[in-house]
């Protein structure tokens, strides 16, 4: 029988553009899995699969449906990604390692619409997951830190989950019920993002305001068993009681302390405003501290354990039995010779570049940006002229070999390597230029150690992509990127050359590459490439440099096709070349500001005629006094003051600098 060319069979599954978007979009890939969304089909009687669409799900080779083993371990490939979207039944599930999630599971649409409002307080709520047939929806938010699962449970007895490690959700598909998952406006282009202190901030909104009750995720335990064990395996926790400096005690096991930056508090402290979570406590898998103030924003949680336990921790670590640390050997206590001053003086500016005031010729330089931003395209261009020894964009380059660490496609790096060297007129034979067509494991000291031997001496080192050579790693991890860091350090240590990896943006590509925040204060210099609204110039940006002039710069460039030969078929074999351009507008500057964010700009205006650039914390105190507060209420000011001025530093309207704010030139 001949099927009806007219008839187009129903696809419950996501659409192959759906799963392109949430890999190319938003750089997903790792953590995508499929679901099962057909209403109907048929669970395989051996499966411990209970529902269907609920959780990670696929077919066997009789066409039941049985669960998947482990999936929260499961990182996908895209040859995973490519089997799964010609699928017409599969849909898109998204593991919450980086993307989390709060889950407003309420079926009242007037409660809905009220969690919205105080949600949109604190980030935009446009971007979210729902159905025709229901109220309920899904709000997708970047949240950095060992998080997990968190419970508000309303008076009405439904619920706001908030989803983190080792959960999913489901992102595109079909509803058990048969409506299929829809997104206001089509498919979202991006997500908002709060950083922690922020996110606790929300969290206890709506646990005040919906008069919720809040229980994290945590095992079956009684509460003083499971506090006193967390607690009891805590070496920060124990250090803090023993030396007193427990103030008290709060429901989810946290200890309140007082800051140890209280100095520099532009507000006074309250008593619960600075707490450490012992691990397995407040929804943290680590140890992790959270603090309110606005100068503690950001600080690794090393900030705040080193000040408060500078000696007496360290003393925590030594083996039972050990009075004193082991003897240095000299040979490795004379790296460590002080230098008198003028011989220190005498040695002149050590600071030397590849690219004059743009690529420095040793230390750790970060390129980063969405995907699809085009950011190794950048990077070969760069690298390219460095091996080459020609001028790049009016700056002076000093010629060395380059050696591209090619970690992931391969076949992608060659064809541009050769679209590079066909427009630029160069001989491939003329250039410093090698490639390491495979991927080792950073983690491992041992692949380390072979690659410099391999590589021996080099002038600059890049390594595309800085995931691909973390296998299995907590990108959010301080302790496996501190390893992936001391590995990278290593690297340009024994091969002298200036390391360059190539990594993907975080949740708010301006306020720096994805993961663990130590990255960025690692960095030497850090580029960040993007997409203008997806448009077709693209700009790089010159976000950090130690030691030059150039912060903040920008270029424009567009990719342009360069053909390289034909295939088999006869079908043209092209790849990108970068070709400059004028950077384009930044459009998130015409957007329209809200109240706090004027209040800052106006502000800004008063302040920049006192000198060139206003302390962060004189700016955020006059803020502050320019906001109206009801009396009776808590006062979240300061917290809103600095929540407008990131907002406006990630819009490039304002720049904010070692603690410096200055209004943007372009």
């Amino acid at each position: 029988m001949v099927a009806d060319p007219k008839i187009i069979p129903l696809r419950y599954g996501a659409l192959p553009t759906e799963w392109a978007s949430w890999c190319a979009e938003h750089g997903l890939t790792e953590d995508l899995l499929p679901v099962v969304s057909k209403p109907g089909a048929v669970i395989a009687p051996n499966s411990k699969l209970k529902d269907l669409g609920k959780v990670p799900s696929r077919y066997n080779r009789d066409g039941l449906v049985v669960g998947i083993g482990d999936w929260p371990q499961y990182r996908a490939t895209d040859a995973d990604i490519k089997r799964w979207s010609a699928q017409p039944d599969l849909g898109v599930c998204i593991q919450t390692r980086r993307l989390r999630a709060l889950d407003i599971d309420v079926p009242d649409p007037i409660t809905v619409t009220r969690i919205l409002e105080i949600i949109s307080e604190s980030m935009p709520v446009a971007a979210r997951r729902g159905r025709a047939d229901s109220a309920k929806c899904l709000l997708p938010v970047w949240v950095e830190g060992d998080l997990s699962k968190r419970r508000l449970t309303l008076p009405d007895g439904s619920v706001v989950e908030f989803l983190a490690g080792g959960q999913q959700f489901i992102a595109s598909g079909t509803h058990p019920k048969g409506a299929r998952y829809e997104w206001p406006g089509g498919q979202p282009e991006s997500f908002p993002g709060l950083e922690l202190e922020e996110f606790e901030a929300l969290w206890l909104r709506l646990r005040d305001e919906l008069k919720a009750e809040d229980s994290r995720s945590r095992d079956t335990k009684p509460r003083l068993e499971q506090y006193t064990e967390a607690v009891g395996s805590d070496p920060v926790a124990q250090a803090l009681f023993d030396q007193g400096r427990v103030l008290d005690t709060g429901r989810d096991g946290q200890l309140f302390v007082t800051c140890p930056n209280e100095a520099e508090h532009s507000t006074e402290s309250g008593p619960t405003s600075t707490a450490y979570y012992p691990a397995h406590t407040g929804g943290y898998e680590r140890g992790h501290w959270v603090c309110l103030h606005a100068h503690c924003a950001g600080r690794p949680d090393s900030f705040f354990t080193d000040l408060l336990l500078p000696i007496e921790f360290e003393d925590l670590t030594q083996e039972e039995g050990v009075d004193a640390p082991p003897a240095v050997p000299a040979s490795r206590s004379d790296r460590f010779s002080p230098v008198p001053l003028p011989t220190f003086l005498a040695a002149g500016d050590a600071t030397g570049w590849l690219i004059k005031h743009v690529m420095p010729d040793s230390g750790l330089v970060f390129i980063y940006g969405s995907s699809g931003a085009g950011k190794s395209f950048f990077t070969i261009d760069m690298s390219a002229h460095i091996g080459a020894g020609r001028w790049w964009q009016g700056h002076r380059v000093k010629q060395g070999r380059v050696v591209y660490l090619a970690a992931e496609g391969q076949g992608g790096i060659r064809r541009r390597l050769a679209a590079w060297c066909q427009r630029n007129g160069v001989d491939p034979a003329s250039m410093l230029f090698d490639v390491i067509p495979v991927r080792p494991n950073f983690l491992q000291r041992e692949d380390v150690l072979a690659v410099a031997q391999a590589i021996g001496r080099a002038a600059l080192v890049i390594v595309d992509t800085l995931m691909a050579v973390s296998p299995g790693g907590d990108e959010n991890s301080s302790q496996d990127m501190g390893r992936v860091l001391a590995n990278l350090d290593l690297l340009g240590r024994k091969t002298g050359a200036c390391i360059a990896p190539v990594s993907h943006a975080g949740k708010d590509p301006t306020r720096g590459q994805r993961g663990w925040s130590g990255l960025k204060g690692a960095a030497d210099t850090e580029i960040e490439v993007s997409r203008p609204e997806g448009g077709d110039v693209r700009m790089a940006r010159l976000a950090k440099v130690r030691d030059g002039n150039l912060e903040g710069h920008t270029w424009g460039f567009k990719l342009e096709d360069e053909v390289l030969g034909v295939d088999a078929d006869g079908d043209e074999i092209t790849s990108g070349v970068v070709a400059f351009t004028t950077p384009p507008a930044t459009a998130s500057k015409a957007r329209k500001l809200g109240a706090n964010q004027q209040i800052v700009m106006s502000t800004m205006a008063d302040l920049v005629q006192l000198g060139e650039g206003v302390r962060e914390a004189d700016l955020l105190d006059a803020v502050v006094d320019q906001m109206s507060h009801s009396k009776g209420s808590k006062d979240n000011r300061m917290d809103n003051a600095k929540r407008a001025l990131n907002g406006l530093v990630a819009s490039q309207r304002l720049t904010l600098s070692r603690g410096i704010v200055r209004v943007s030139e372009n």
